[in-house]
């Protein structure tokens, strides 16, 4: 069963208990969909910034495959 997922809040911060984090850059609404854009932290002091964009469905995923959860 697929569960439906909540587009994350622009500015948030996502961390998991591996110190894993990430910061959501942008969300675009679509009906019944969206696309978060998403950078790492780690690579702010990098020249080039790590930037990944995922649908809804792919977020999904990667907040459950690393499990994920909004700094609080």
């Amino acid at each position: 069963m697929v569960t439906a997922v909540t587009a994350p809040a622009p500015g948030s911060v996502w961390i998991n208990d591996d110190g894993m984090s990430f910061t959501v850059e942008a969300v675009t609404q679509e009906p019944g969909a969206f696309v978060a854009e998403v950078t790492d932290p780690a690579s702010q002091a990098k020249s080039e910034l790590a930037r990944d964009e995922f649908t809804a469905d792919e977020w999904r995923d990667f907040i459950e495959q690393y499990r994920l959860r909004p700094a609080s």
